[in-house]
């Protein structure tokens, strides 16, 4: 199977957590090259591989580069390559085309006159039928600010599902599941669970088992044994001493006011627990929005070491990933 150029859409901020992901999980990956929210790589992986990378917004199979000037310029130098230009992996034979771009994370009109030709010059170069509406194919313009080309790619991957409010997308979970290896881990743990997202991703990072706690029981529909479900105030729960390998969670931020007790306290607690659960090494990976010194008194609590904080953003929001650890016992 030849290799094929793909980007892959993901959440600002993620992007290296991503590419280190593509490099293991993608087959025959090359050196991914980042940037602002989407990684570029070569790869054997096939279409359904691609689809099924979880840490991707999107994918895409590359047609060709345009050198960043605007969106006229581009589409002109693009429209002019076409003849020349190879079909990319994944190209149908049949079917529907829509032409969209994709400019720094909005979508732009495309009803330009030189957008318009790119789109008529696509569909003669593939075979496709130009459609407006429910295509069955899609291509983008990615256009980002600090790139230097613009890419026009086909898009490989569904759209998007619509998620209740407040809930994480998938491709987060995904990628806060891979900050810490998880591969044959025994026992990850995320004391604040809600549907169970983030501990579905654990297991597809490769845990063994997950425990999902949570005060409310949104999670009891997973029936499985690698799971464990409990609904209790994540202080009052009994675990042995040193008995988790990670901790990977999302805990209550954006709303202090309805913490108990405040925010600093709830830090400081989840230090503690996570101090006294996580085995020597263990890590505790957190999305969190809070303040500093709320995060600096959770580690201080639970003696652990920073090791990452790392800036993202969440639904907009501005957020961090923090990855600590518990240090290890010394000899002797």
């Amino acid at each position: 199977m030849r290799s094929a150029d793909v980007v892959v859409l993901c959440p600002p901020g993620f992007e290296d957590i991503v590419a280190d992901a593509a490099s293991r999980e993608l087959p025959k990956a090359d050196e991914p090259a980042v940037s602002g929210g989407f990684v570029r790589v070569h790869t054997i992986a096939s279409v359904q591989q691609l689809r099924a990378f979880r840490c991707a917004t999107n994918v895409f199979a590359v047609i060709q580069d345009a050198p960043r000037t605007s969106i006229d310029r581009e589409v002109h130098s693009l429209k002019d390559q076409l003849p020349t230009t190879p079909r990319p992996y994944g190209l149908p034979r049949k079917g529907t085309l829509r032409l969209r771009i994709h400019d720094d994370g909005k979508f732009a009109p495309t009803t330009s006159p030189a957008v318009l030709a790119l789109e008529a010059a696509l569909g003669s170069w593939s075979g496709l039928a130009i459609s407006r509406r429910g295509a069955s194919l899609e291509v983008w313009l990615i256009r980002r600010s600090g790139m230097r080309s613009s890419i026009l790619a086909t898009r490989l991957s569904g759209g998007r599902p619509h998620l209740a409010r407040g809930r994480l997308r998938p491709e987060i979970c995904a990628a806060l599941a891979r900050v810490e290896p998880l591969g044959g881990v025994d026992l990850v743990m995320d004391p604040f669970a809600g549907s169970g997202a983030i501990g579905e991703a654990c297991l597809d990072a490769g845990a063994n088992s997950v425990w999902l706690n949570d005060l409310d029981a949104k999670g009891e529909r997973f029936d499985r044994t690698d799971v464990k479900w409990t609904r209790a105030d994540f202080r009052k729960l009994r675990v042995p001493i040193g008995s988790i390998d990670a901790i990977v969670t999302d805990p209550p931020w954006g709303r202090y006011w309805k913490v108990r007790h405040g925010i600093d306290h709830l830090y400081r607690d989840i230090g503690g627990v996570a101090g006294t659960w996580l085995r020597p090494g263990g890590a505790l990976v957190l999305l969190t929005g809070a303040p500093d010194v709320a995060v600096e008194l959770m580690l201080e609590a639970g003696k652990l070491r920073s090791e990452l904080a790392l800036p993202v953003l969440v639904n907009g929001s501005k957020a961090r990933v923090i990855r600590a650890r518990k240090g290890r016992r010394r000899r002797g």
